[in-house]
């Protein structure tokens, strides 16, 4: 788990050196973190932003020191849900309260997750009608 949280980090951290001279930095959130980079911690990072009502976001910001409660935490899984095309448990947010540990566990579910099998046919799907007696 740690490992994850440390690559994740280490790829923003690589991303951020390769940038050309004269290329601003990212932004950093309201404690001084690093902001979002592109990609996964964008797209939580705009849900985040849309469900909290806060522009100033960094990956290490803690969910519920911005103002995040239980209620918030619902809407905001089931925003992320659409927004990243992944069901996390509710519990996530709780045990992964910032963007950096949300989108490493994203990130493992997707790797996790059983290849697409081919759709079924569906006439072997469908219920067979009976007649009414």
């Amino acid at each position: 788990m740690e490992d994850i949280l440390r690559r994740t980090r280490q790829r923003a951290t690589d991303a951020d050196s390769d940038q050309p001279d004269g290329a601003t930095a990212p932004a950093t959130g309201g404690d001084g973190s690093a902001g979002p980079g592109g990609g996964l911690e964008a797209a939580i990072a705009a849900v985040w932003r849309d469900n909290l009502g806060v522009d100033d976001i960094g990956v290490d910001d803690d969910f519920f020191e911005l103002g995040g409660n239980s209620l918030v935490a619902v809407q905001l899984i089931a925003s992320m849900r659409k927004a990243v095309g992944v069901r996390l448990p509710m519990r996530s947010l709780f045990e992964r309260p910032t963007i950096a540990g949300l989108a490493a566990l994203i990130e493992q579910l997707r790797a996790e997750a059983p290849a697409e099998t081919p759709a079924a046919d569906p006439a072997a799907t469908t219920i067979p009608r009976l007649p009414r007696g």
